[in-house]
């Protein structure tokens, strides 16, 4: 988990593009290639792991000022 610092984040959202996403909707995948780092700004995104069994575990819940894709995107 990344935090942003305000002035960091402030610099990020001016340099960047914003989109939003509908509840429920996939914003990155594991074991795809990244090319960009997503900076949440507002609401909440649960992190899941998919089990080859087909059970999903919940590894985490991120919110405003983290940062997600940024370990892929290196």
């Amino acid at each position: 988990m990344v935090d942003v610092p305000e002035p960091m984040r402030q610099r990020l959202i001016a340099a960047g593009t914003g989109r939003r996403f509908r509840p429920g909707q996939t914003l990155l995948r594991q074991g795809e290639p990244a090319f960009h780092v997503l900076l949440l700004v507002s609401g909440r995104v649960k992190v899941l792991l998919t089990m080859s069994d087909g059970e999903v575990l919940l590894l985490a819940v991120r919110g405003p000022g983290e940062l997600l894709g940024e370990i892929a995107a290196l």
